[in-house]
């Protein structure tokens, strides 16, 4: 059977929330705050299958700052046709943040000029920004009206993008303690807990060790409770009842055959967060594998059995574009796995007839692929049909990507083409799902119906977040 391989994307976050589930991990002694973050040899147990009940201590707080009150809500007229405003739209303009209200007002969230915007919390209570001049990074209390200062400056890189956690309480942010990047892999920085309320910062990797960073991006767990990352290639899990520790895939079953190191890559927890897959390799994955340097597998771990489960045949290459591709999941069961590689001719062979790249789910239980006519999926619309994205060839002369807006049935093995659209900036959702902006197009998921967003010249829209 031919190898496949999946094409490096950019890593899409998981939003979608579920019950929480009791999960147990394989006994593993939990890392105290004296030991060394990233271990300098792989970690190895062989200990049966218990649950760990003895919760370790919350590292204490690096920093707590007082709020300083600053301005508060002023509603602003911008002309936006009424049915345009959605509850939660956040539009940028002149350098001030705009929110549509619940009543469909617009109000200034955020105003000043010599401040870069991080990213909003989902649940639409704060902001995280970097003040230009001094680099100091605040936290915005949308709510009251408040900043915080966390983590004062200059700051060389901090990120927050799409890493708030599903508790209330907490902010996932990556932070880079110098701006040498050599020896960080694919990321960089270092992972801190920063609690909202009362603005305590919590060190995630005891001791660490600046040449040794975040490999690629964290996962938080949609079900709360847990935070998965590797530091160039070391799994971690963390979970707020127990603190920090490896992650160790032998652990699951799976035997260690190579030490190309490295081994784990792009975590991703299932919806209700019992399973977690990675990009993994130095396992024996399926009979005859061999470790490549630039080839990583997927496994998928029961976190609450202790089991895991490999796709046979199945690669991601990390060596197109110098980082490792991502996946997310669909459904508990379901993950879609982006550009995939089909080889069709002479591997070391560059050019078209080299590869074909598509974008399919992949039912992990089984190992089974479902092929898409899109690029990218955007959307469940019920069943077994989808919205999804098929990118057209750019012309050398077009200022925007242009792509094809599809309703695919895999059932029934149909594709319908809703429209063809001009693809500028990301793809937001609105907090309930029913609408998604594609470029300039606003998507009614419930009746598949595709409309422009009509909004004057100077006003972008930049996220989407629930109105509290």
């Amino acid at each position: 059977m031919k190898k496949i391989a999946l094409l490096p994307l950019l890593f899409v976050l998981l939003c979608a929330a579920c019950a929480p589930v009791d999960v147990v991990e394989p006994t593993q002694p939990p890392l105290s705050r004296g030991q060394t973050a990233v271990p300098t040899t792989s970690i190895q147990s062989t200990a049966t299958l218990i649950p760990a009940n003895t919760p370790t201590s919350q590292p204490t707080a690096t920093a707590t700052v007082e709020p300083t009150p600053t301005a508060t809500f002023v509603p602003t007229a911008t002309p936006i046709p009424p049915n345009d405003l959605f509850p939660g739209m956040v539009f940028l303009q002149d350098g001030v943040y705009l929110r549509v209200d619940n009543d469909g007002e617009l109000q200034t969230v955020f105003e000043h000029p010599d401040a870069f915007v991080l990213s909003f919390a989902p649940d639409g209570r704060y902001l995280a920004y970097t003040e230009r001049e001094s680099g100091d990074v605040y936290l915005r209390n949308l709510t009251l009206g408040t900043d915080t200062k966390i983590l004062a400056g200059p700051v060389p890189a901090v990120q927050i993008e799409s890493w708030w956690t599903v508790e209330p309480e907490w902010a996932l942010l990556s932070f880079s303690p110098t701006f040498d990047y050599v020896n960080a892999f694919f990321g960089g920085g270092l992972p801190l807990l920063l609690g909202l309320d009362n603005q305590e910062l919590v060190e995630l990797v005891p001791d660490p060790d600046p040449s040794r960073q975040l490999g690629t991006s964290p996962a938080v767990s949609p079900a709360g409770g847990q935070i998965a990352f590797d530091m160039q290639g070391e799994g971690y899990l963390y979970r707020f009842e127990e603190g920090l520790r490896p992650f160790n895939p032998a652990n699951y079953g799976l035997a260690l055959v190579g030490n190309t190191q490295q081994s784990l890559r792009n975590p991703v927890f299932s919806p209700n967060g019992r399973f977690l897959a990675w990009h993994i390799k130095d396992y024996q994955l399926w009979e005859g594998y061999e470790p490549d340097q630039w080839e990583f597998g997927v496994a998928v771990f029961d976190l609450q059995t202790g089991t895991a489960v490999t796709i046979p045949n199945i690669i991601f290459s990390a060596s197109d574009h110098g980082y490792v591709p991502a996946m997310r999941w669909l459904d508990d069961e379901t993950l879609i796995a982006y550009g995939i590689i089909f080889e069709t001719g002479d591997p070391e062979t560059s050019g078209p007839d080299a590869w074909q790249y598509r974008t399919a789910l992949l039912h992990w239980p089984t190992g089974e692929f479902s092929f898409i006519a899109g690029t990218q999926l955007v959307q469940l619309l019920g069943g077994d049909t989808y919205l999804t994205i098929r990118e057209l060839p750019r012309d050398a002369n077009a200022a925007y990507m242009r792509a094809e807006i599809l309703i695919e049935n895999l059932a029934e093995d149909t594709v319908s083409i809703v429209d063809t659209i001009r693809l500028s900036g990301p793809i937001i959702k609105s907090p309930d799902g029913r609408t998604v902006l594609i470029g300039d197009q606003l998507f009614d998921v419930e009746t598949r119906t595709l409309r422009p967003l009509n909004l004057p010249a100077g006003l972008e829209l930049v996220t989407w977040t629930a109105v509290n």
